[in-house]
């Protein structure tokens, strides 16, 4: 994680952004999200800041919802009932932002799904995290069933983590 903020860095400061756009916009997302985190304004600056060009894009949705689950478990600890609690709560606030984006778009909630899994794994896969998130994305209807029965018969290297990743949501 700290090389792509140092890549960012470095194709902002050479005005290259345009070479790796998800990057940039990440930088850009996670920084809305610490400067003004409601859930409101967070969807406001999308759509004031983010080209409707990428809405439909894979590379979009992972970054969207690594950005915003990396801002709920930030903002939350995982070692008591309560802090679950409120990230549960805070992504059911986060669920108007999310679901417009995926909402009937099989491909784009895989990637959704995907984006879970390399969250997780960037955070070294802590405890009953990632079965958390898919429960609580299922529950919430952000994601489909059918989603995830495609991400777990899905062969894809693309993205780092899958075998842990299934080891993790198959043992509960």
């Amino acid at each position: 994680m700290e090389s792509n903020r140092d890549l960012a860095k470095v194709l902002d400061e050479f005005h290259l952004t345009f070479l790796m756009p998800m990057l940039s916009l990440e930088k850009d997302m996670k920084a809305q999200l610490a400067s003004e985190p409601s859930p409101t304004a967070f969807a406001k600056w999308i759509g004031d800041h983010v080209e409707t060009k990428y809405h439909n894009s894979s590379e979009f949705i992972m970054t969207l919802f690594g950005a915003v689950m990396d801002h709920i478990v930030e903002t939350t600890t995982e070692k008591d009932k309560a802090a679950v609690e409120a990230e549960k709560e805070a992504l059911s606030k986060f669920r108007l932002v999310l679901k417009p984006f995926i909402h009937d778009k099989p491909k784009l909630q895989l990637a959704a799904v995907y984006a879970l899994q390399v969250f997780s794994n960037a955070r070294g896969f802590p405890k009953g995290l990632l079965l958390r998130l898919f429960v609580n994305f299922y529950e919430m209807d952000i994601v489909d069933e059918h989603a995830f029965l495609q991400w777990k018969e899905d062969v894809n290297e693309t993205h780092p983590g899958k075998g842990k990743a299934l080891f993790q949501v198959k043992k509960s």
